[in-house]
């Protein structure tokens, strides 16, 4: 529960804005400004509270992963390794927790990160603050298979362990070739079966089902094989399937 005056702060239209474009409030004087403010500083104790508490989750999740033999820490390496050579602007389509969004983001690139779930948004931003790469990361509510985005508008696009969530794969696929400028590159990645169970059995540790739409990342591959202009290249680690996809 927010105390009376972090309500206040988070209400005040000036400091809005300054969280939602924080890079045109990097003055000496704005930073003075909110350490005098009694809204902004409790604002802040309660923000950097709730960031440790997300981060206290995170921790115990990915210690979790480890035990039932998932390292997502070296998944997410090993899906930038698989990039190789790759540049702004990118796109990041299924934030999830985040995992991977911050992952890209801490290697110094700015991204945009896309999904249709709000709460999963801010756990991901929660992440992101703890890792000191919020600012790096424009987060937005969209569809993957209608983004809203015009077409050829990202060099890169990565789309990590969400293709197994996707009603609509196929429908996803050409939203995101579109989005692809020509010599461009896309990343897909998801689990293999084996990571699949695993993910299976946590989410059922915690009383839940993990939901599957039923489409693997083999079913994309095929997919795209048929693709006209389409260079495509697979790499296995980790329980992860990457797809390369460069368009021509």
């Amino acid at each position: 529960m927010k105390s009376f005056l972090a309500k206040i702060c988070s209400w005040c239209p000036w400091c809005i804005f300054e969280r939602a474009c924080p890079h045109l409030f990097r003055s000496t004087f704005f930073k003075k400004l909110k350490k005098i403010c009694p809204f902004c500083r409790a604002y802040e104790r309660e923000r950097k509270q709730r960031v440790e508490e997300n981060h206290a989750v995170y921790e115990k999740r990915m210690k979790c992963y480890k035990e039932q033999g998932l390292a997502v820490e070296k998944v997410n390496e090993f899906i930038i390794h698989c990039a190789g050579n790759f540049s702004e602007p990118i796109l990041d389509v299924g934030t999830g927790r985040g995992y991977f969004a911050v992952a890209l983001a801490r290697t110094g690139v700015n991204l945009t990160t896309i999904d249709i779930s709000k709460e999963q948004q801010l756990t991901a931003k929660l992440n992101a603050d703890y890792f000191t790469v919020l600012n790096n990361i424009r987060f937005l509510i969209r569809k993957a298979h209608y983004s809203g985005f015009k077409k050829n508008s990202f060099n890169t696009i990565f789309c990590v362990n969400a293709v197994h969530h996707f009603g609509k794969p196929y429908m996803v696929i050409d939203e995101l070739v579109s989005l692809l400028k020509v010599n461009g590159k896309m990343i897909l990645a998801d689990m293999d079966e084996n990571g699949l169970r695993i993910i299976d059995r946590i989410h059922a540790t915690e009383g839940k089902k993990h939901k599957k739409a039923g489409v693997t990342i083999n079913d994309i591959e095929k997919y795209l094989t048929d693709m006209p202009g389409i260079i495509l290249s697979r790499n296995e680690e980790h329980n992860e399937i990457v797809l390369t996809i460069e368009k021509k």
